[in-house]
């Protein structure tokens, strides 16, 4: 799991270079943005994967925790990270 946080960070990162080259019609913005795209479902991925296997988190949680990472994607991502994530460590 020690790839969760760096690739949140790129992704974030990343989609926010993807937005201000949008915004300024520069070449390439598109590549960027999808490489944010992918880095996105990698960790969200590895991060409910993680989830699902830590026995300390009740299958309530867990299910709350799923549906923040679905719909609030970095968000929920960083918010993971800091509370749960760090105790399983």
């Amino acid at each position: 799991m020690k790839y969760f946080l760096p690739t949140l960070l790129l992704s974030l990162l990343l989609t926010l270079l993807a937005s201000v080259m949008k915004v300024l019609h520069w070449a390439g913005a598109p590549l960027v943005l999808d490489l944010a795209f992918v880095l996105l479902i990698v960790y969200t991925i590895l991060g409910l994967s993680d989830l699902w296997r830590n026995k300390n988190i009740k299958t309530s949680e867990k299910l709350l925790w799923t549906l923040s990472f679905l719909v609030f994607l970095w968000f929920s991502g960083l918010l993971y990270y800091k509370k749960e994530y760090k105790k399983a460590v």
